[in-house]
């Protein structure tokens, strides 16, 4: 005891601390890592979101993110388990819907500010470039799957023959998992211009599984990007 006393006085630690003020609390860093448990993928950010509209079932979930049921029941069990969704019986069918309402607020309301994306320089007209012709890369990346493609192709057609006439459009199949992993391709349909997405919210979501794409527009979440942000894409 007196070696003790004689290290704590060396140390400037009071004798006086209680023991447990010694030891590091763990309930903090458990609620934390819970917490950051239900966001570290991706497809449950997007259950999350998808839920911010209304309760749902596993099955619609999966058509709505275009995956099996499987996986979805097994991402809802992990956020049942992380206290974020719970489960309301509907006849025969369970409803999922968010436990918190705060969790109903846009994510890009709370997220870190992400590198804006920019043109290169050659395709922003300059000074002498009146009456230019400006051209375009424009791709359209999709998968087999998508119910949204040709919807999608043929808005972007009207667009382009609207604002910039002659501009061909890429068809990029992207429903090979190593192709849409090398194009980072985040779901079907995705319409880049100069190789940046349309979506002037886009953040890359780190997981380019094949899957249906949802934007969140001005009426909600939906399948196809808004036409206005097609025709800034095609002006800037």
């Amino acid at each position: 005891m007196g070696r003790l006393r004689d290290r704590r006085q060396a140390t400037g630690m009071s004798s006086n601390l209680p023991i447990a003020a010694t030891k590091p609390t763990l309930e903090r860093p458990v609620v934390l890592a819970t917490f950051f448990q239900a966001l570290a993928d991706p497809t449950r950010v997007r259950i999350l979101e998808l839920l911010a509209e209304g309760p749902m079932t596993v099955s619609e979930l999966a058509a709505l993110l275009g995956l099996a049921q499987g996986r979805v029941s097994a991402h809802l069990t992990c956020l049942r388990w992380c206290g974020d969704v719970r489960a309301e019986v509907d006849g025969r069918f369970n409803r999922y819907a968010l436990v918190d309402d705060r969790i109903r607020s846009d994510p890009r309301d709370r997220r870190v500010d992400h590198p804006r994306q920019r043109r290169p320089s050659h395709v922003v007209p300059g000074p002498g470039d009146r009456g230019a012709v400006m051209t375009r890369r424009v791709e359209l990346l999709w998968f087999a799957d998508c119910a949204n493609h040709s919807a999608a192709r043929r808005m972007l057609e009207e667009v382009i023959a609207e604002r910039a006439p002659g501009t061909p459009i890429i068809d990029v199949d992207a429903s090979d998992p190593v192709t849409a992993e090398h194009l980072r391709f985040p779901g079907s349909p995705t319409i880049r211009v100069e190789g940046l997405d349309v979506d002037p919210t886009y953040a890359d979501p780190g997981d380019y599984t094949p899957r249906c794409r949802l934007y969140r527009a001005s009426d909600g979440l939906r399948g196809l990007p808004e036409r206005s942000w097609i025709e800034d894409a095609l002006r800037a």
